[in-house]
């Protein structure tokens, strides 16, 4: 998979196995751990396989899922405090 010559120059791609690759996807950052990399040898351009990008796509997806689930939970806490906070306003308008 790997050997080939860079796109950007005459360097020669080569596989390193690389301790943290962070990626942003739209909003999203996700880290990889422990994932093999091409790395062009003189441009030092970095090339991805299939696996790694298509790992990088769900796990944003996941976060993003993770995070909407997380801003619902707020704010139905928030409106549970409204509601409270309204009848308690209610009641003391009416002298309760």
């Amino acid at each position: 998979m790997y050997g080939y010559t860079c796109e950007y120059c005459t360097g020669t791609v080569r596989a390193n196995l690389v301790e943290h690759e962070a990626f942003k996807h739209k909003q999203d950052k996700v880290l990889l751990e422990n994932i093999v990399v091409g790395i062009c040898d003189e441009c030092g351009k970095r090339y991805y396989s299939a696996d790694i990008l298509h790992t990088m796509h769900e796990l944003a997806k996941l976060q993003r899922a993770q995070q909407n689930q997380r801003d619902l939970e707020i704010l139905n806490c928030r409106a549970e405090y409204l509601n409270a906070e309204g009848l308690e306003a209610l009641a003391y308008q009416a002298g309760l």
